[in-house]
């Protein structure tokens, strides 16, 4: 029984240890988080406001119409699935892609939102401006958690032009993926039971 307990103990001292490190390593690399979110916004300031290319046009259609595809006939369960799943390979790429100079997670910060931005402008044209409350809910634990994906993979990134890049590559790496299981997951969880269930409610 005693050591029941003291195991039990152990496991709350390395799991309160680890998300401390993991909110530490958060505030530590704020810079490069703020950079992803600036990066996302001006995007979707222009997929919002500025007329698309018909080729980009094509692709984002392309694209929806393939989640649509992927999504159809999913119960609330799977869609829940299908959704963390989605966005938990986002923020690995992110991190475990980072050492191409941090290209990965520009890329995919502008994408996601420009992306958005033509999505809420579509919504607008066919609903009004009110419509973009209901599409709060969708991002409220979702885009903290890409923002701080895209983030600390950046900081990774940029690791490589530090005195010591090896170093700090690999320390940089591993508190990432501390954080991606700790602080990440757990919103991507929140996010994806919200969203599917809002999905299986309204259609």
């Amino acid at each position: 029984m005693t050591k029941r307990i003291i195991k039990k103990e152990k496991e709350e001292n390395y799991f309160r240890r680890s998300l401390k490190e993991s909110l530490a390593f958060i505030r530590e690399n704020k810079k490069y988080i703020l950079r992803i979110i600036y990066i996302f916004l001006a995007f979707a300031i222009i997929g919002f406001f500025i007329p698309i290319p018909n080729f980009i046009l094509e692709l984002i259609k392309e694209k929806i119409k393939s989640l649509l595809l992927e999504t159809q006939g999913l119960n609330t369960l799977e869609l829940i699935q299908y959704i963390f799943l989605n966005n938990f390979l986002v923020c690995i790429a992110a991190i475990l892609l980072a050492f191409i100079i941090a290209i990965v997670p520009v890329v995919l910060a502008l994408t996601n939102g420009y992306v958005i931005g033509y999505v809420c402008r579509l919504s607008v044209n066919q609903e009004g401006i009110l419509s973009l409350w209901r599409l709060l809910p969708h991002g409220i634990f979702e885009l903290p958690a890409i923002f701080i994906g895209l983030g600390l993979g950046l900081s990774i990134g940029s690791s490589l032009f530090t005195v010591n890049p090896e170093k700090e590559f690999f320390r940089r790496l591993l508190l990432a993926l501390k954080v991606l299981f700790f602080v990440i997951m757990p919103l991507l969880v929140v996010a994806a039971v919200i969203e599917g269930c809002l999905i299986g409610i309204v259609g």
